[in-house]
C-alpha cells in the first residue's frame, strides 16, 4: 500500500515538526479527567464551522435548509425563506433590526427563535417548484430553564403535521426532538412552521426540505467515494488539514490500479479534491511511496524499491527495497528520520522489518546514518503505513500490520516506549503490542490538530472485505473515513480514543427514541425488549447501564436482510466488544476490541450506511463494516443474559454532512 507523505515549505523545523506537547500544555491530553472542556468546546466549535454559508441557491436544487435562509442576508423571502408571526389570527411579516428579524414578542437570530403566549413564531416556505419533498428537523430549547413548546406545521394553510395533536417539546430539553414527514406540493405553496408556547421562550431550530433522495452521509466524502490509505497532516498557520490518500481497483492483484490524491479541508468533514499524485502507472503499481520534498515546496519525489539512492536507503542490509516511509523531525535530537517498512524477503513466505533511519544533521540533507532495525515481521506479516509520534515525555510508534488478520488489511497497531528514551536507544523486540481499534480501521495514522492528537483510517468498502476474494465484482481499496478521534493518553502512558465533546453533540439531530418512555430504563430483567420497528436511516445511540455479573449485553438490529448485534461480553477477566452479523456463519465477527473489567458502561454508537463505530467510557473506540447494501435499520432492540440495571437509553437522528457546520 501507498504510502503518502506532507512536508509544508517556509515553515521553521519547529513549528511544523512538534512531535509532543509543549511544557506548558501537557496536561491537556495526561489524562481523560484532565481535560479541560471549556478549551476543547472552543477549539473544536471553531474549528467544525469553517465551511462556507450558503449564500445563492442553485437553480437545480434539491434541497432547502432554514438556514440557508437566515446567514448573509436581511431580507424576507432569500431562498425561500420567510419570517412571520401570529397577531391573533393574522399572520404578519417580521422586519429585521438590529441583527434579527423581529414582530411583537417574536425575534429570529439566526438559528434562535423567540416567542411567548401573545405571538405564535412562523418559519415560512414558499417552493418554486412542484413535487415529492421530505421535511425534517428538530426542536431544542435553546435554554436549560426555558418551558417547552408545540411544532405544528401547515401547508397552504391546512395543518399536515403532526395529524393529531402539536409536536411537544419539553422544558429544558436542550438535545431535542426529531421530526421528519411527507408531502406532495405545488408551485406557489408556503410550508409554515409554527412554534408556540405559555411562556416566554427560546428554541433552536433548523428545518429542511428535500426535493431529491435522503442524503445521510456523515463521514467525509470526496470526488472518488471513498478513501483508501489516508496519511493526515494539519497545518494549524493556515487552519487546513491536507489529506493525501491513495485509492484503487484491485480486481487484479497481479497488476492492481492505484493512484495517489491530495485533498484539502477546513473542517474534518468538507474535503475539496486538488491534485492528482500519479507518478506513473509502473511506480503506482509497484506501490512506490510518493512523498513531499523536503526542501522544496509541494512537488512530490518517489523513494521506493525502484529508486536505488544510496544516500538515501541503504540496500545492502535490505536488498528488497521498502515503502510506506514515514517522515518526522526529532526534536530532541535536531534530526530528521524515517520510519519504514523494510524487506528482507519480498516473493515467497514474505518477511520484513520495521526500519529506523536518522539524518546525519537537522537539514535534512544527508543520510549516511546505517538503518536501525525495531523489529522484524515473519509469515507475511508486513507493517503497513507505520508512524511515530511524541507524546509527553514518550514515543510511539504503530503500523497496520498486514497478514495480522481475519478479513481486513490489517489492525492497526502500537509499541510504547518508556518515558524519556530515546529513538536511538529503542528496540520493539518484546515490547506489548497495543491496539487502538479493531481490524476494520484500516492503515490507521494520527496527526496533531491544534494541540490535540487526532487518529484517522478507513473502514473498508464491503463487509468480509479482503484483498484476494473471487466474489466481489469490483474490490476498491479504501472506504469510509472514521469520525475524527481523539487519541489521548492515562497516566501510565496507555492511549485511548473518543471522540470530542464538540462533535458529541453536533452529530445529534434530535431524539427520536427515549427509553425512559418505553419503560427500557431501570432493572433489565434477562431477556429482549424491542425498542422501535420503524426504520431509521441513520443514529447515534447512547446507552448508560451497571452490569455486575458476567454476561453479554447486545445492541441488535437489522439491516437488509441480515441481523446485526453490537455484544459487550463480561467475563472473569475482561470485557470484550464484538460486531456480529448473526446470519453469517463463514464471517460472524466483523471487529473486535477488549478492554479492562468495569461494571459502569457507557455506550454510544454511530450507524450510517454500512459504517458502525462504537465508543465506550470515552476510552475505547470500535469501527466496524456491515452490510455494503447500506440499507436503513429496523427492528433495533436490546437484549441482556443476566439482570442489569439501564440508567439510560436514548437513540437520534444522526446529523448529515450538509447540516454539520
Amino acid at each position: 500500500m501507498v504510502g503518502l507523505l506532507l512536508f509544508s515549505c517556509g515553515e521553521s523545523v519547529s513549528s511544523i515538526n512538534s512531535s509532543g506537547f509543549s511544557s506548558d500544555s501537557g496536561s491537556i491530553a495526561s489524562s481523560q479527567s484532565s481535560y479541560e472542556t471549556s478549551q476543547e468546546d472552543q477549539f473544536f466549535s471553531q474549528l467544525y464551522q469553517q465551511e462556507t454559508a450558503k449564500t445563492t441557491l442553485a437553480d437545480d436544487c434539491l434541497s432547502f435548509r432554514a438556514s440557508d435562509g437566515y446567514l448573509c442576508n436581511q431580507t424576507q423571502g432569500y431562498n425561500g425563506w420567510s419570517y412571520l408571526y401570529y397577531q391573533g389570527e393574522e399572520k404578519r411579516a417580521c422586519e429585521f433590526s438590529n441583527g434579527a428579524f423581529r414582530g411583537g414578542e417574536v425575534s429570529f437570530t439566526g438559528e434562535k427563535i423567540s416567542f411567548g403566549p401573545s405571538n405564535k413564531a412562523v418559519r415560512s416556505f414558499q417552493f418554486s417548484k412542484s413535487g415529492k419533498i421530505k421535511s425534517d428537523g428538530y426542536v431544542y430549547m435553546a435554554e436549560k430553564n426555558n418551558c417547552g413548546c408545540q411544532l405544528e406545521v401547515f401547508l397552504a394553510g391546512v395543518k399536515v403535521f403532526p395529524l393529531g395533536d402539536a409536536y411537544s417539546i419539553s422544558g429544558g430539553d436542550e438535545e431535542g426532538v426529531y421530526f421528519s414527514f411527507d408531502l406532495e406540493v405545488k408551485e406557489g405553496e408556503t410550508l409554515d412552521f409554527v412554534l408556540s408556547s405559555k411562556e416566554k421562550t427560546t428554541v433552536g431550530f433548523n428545518p429542511q426540505i428535500n426535493f431529491g433522495s435522503d442524503n445521510n452521509a456523515i463521514h467525509p466524502q470526496n470526488e472518488e467515494g471513498y478513501f483508501g490509505d489516508v496519511i493526515p497532516y494539519y497545518k494549524s498557520d493556515e487552519h487546513k488539514m491536507y489529506l493525501y490518500y491513495m485509492t484503487g481497483d484491485i480486481s487484479n492483484p497481479a497488476k492492481p490500479v492505484i493512484s495517489n490524491h491530495l485533498a484539502t479541508s477546513r473542517d474534518l468533514f468538507h474535503y475539496q479534491h486538488l491534485v492528482d499524485f500519479d507518478s506513473d502507472e509502473e511506480k503506482s503499481q509497484k506501490y512506490a511511496s510518493i512523498g513531499m520534498d523536503m526542501i522544496g515546496g509541494f512537488c512530490y519525489r518517489s523513494i521506493g524499491p525502484e529508486a536505488r539512492d544510496a544516500n538515501v536507503f541503504d540496500f545492502k542490509t535490505y536488498p528488497e527495497g521498502y515503502r510506506d516511509n514515514f517522515l518526522f523531525f526529532d526534536e530532541d535530537k535536531q534530526v530528521y528520520r524515517y520510519l519504514f517498512l523494510c524487506y528482507i524477503k519480498a516473493s515467497g513466505i514474505i518477511s520484513c522489518a520495521l526500519g529506523l533511519m536518522t539524518s546525519d544533521d537537522a537539514s535534512g540533507k544527508s543520510w549516511s546514518t546505517p538503518i536501525k532495525t525495531l523489529k522484524k515481521y515473519a509469515n507475511y506479516r508486513q507493517p503497513e503505513c507505520p508512524f511515530a509520534w511524541k507524546i509527553g515525555k514518550r514515543w510511539y510508534l504503530g503500523c497496520s500490520l498486514w497478514g495480522n488478520k481475519t478479513h481486513g488489511v490489517g489492525r492497526m497497531e502500537y509499541y510504547m516506549c518508556p518515558e524519556g528514551m530515546s529513538l536511538d536507544n529503542v528496540s520493539l523486540n518484546g515490547v506489548e503490542t497495543r491496539y487502538l481499534d479493531g481490524e476494520d480501521l484500516c492503515a490507521g495514522q494520527m496527526t496533531k490538530v491544534g494541540p490535540y492528537y487526532m487518529m484517522f483510517g478507513w473502514i473498508p468498502s464491503y463487509f468480509d472485505y479482503d484483498y484476494f476474494p473471487a466474489t466481489y465484482v469490483s474490490r476498491l481499496w479504501g472506504g469510509d473515513i472514521n469520525l475524527p478521534r481523539l487519541v489521548y493518553p492515562s497516566e501510565d502512558g496507555t492511549l485511548f480514543t473518543r471522540i470530542d465533546s464538540v462533535l458529541k453533540r453536533k452529530i445529534k439531530r434530535g431524539r427520536i427514541i427515549s427509553g425512559q418512555k418505553l419503560n427500557i430504563v431501570g432493572t433489565f430483567t434477562a431477556g429482549e425488549k424491542i425498542i422501535t420497528n420503524e426504520a431509521i436511516s441513520s443514529f447515534y445511540a447512547k446507552i448508560s447501564y451497571v452490569q455486575k455479573k458476567v454476561g453479554t449485553f447486545s445492541f441488535n438490529f437489522t439491516q437488509g436482510e441480515k441481523n446485526y448485534s453490537i455484544e459487550i461480553i463480561k467475563s472473569n477477566e475482561k470485557m470484550t466488544i464484538d460486531v456480529v452479523c448473526l446470519e453469517d456463519s463463514g464471517h460472524t465477527v466483523a471487529s473486535s476490541f477488549d478492554f479492562p473489567l468495569t461494571d459502569n458502561v457507557n455506550l454510544e454508537l454511530t450507524c450510517q450506511g454500512g459504517c458502525v463505530e462504537c465508543y465506550i467510557n470515552d476510552s475505547y473506540s470500535l469501527s466496524a463494516r456491515i452490510s455494503a447494501k447500506k440499507d436503513s435499520f429496523t427492528n433495533c432492540r436490546v437484549k441482556a443474559d443476566s439482570d442489569l440495571e439501564i440508567n439510560s437509553l436514548n437513540i437520534y437522528k444522526l446529523q448529515d454532512l450538509q447540516n454539520l457546520v
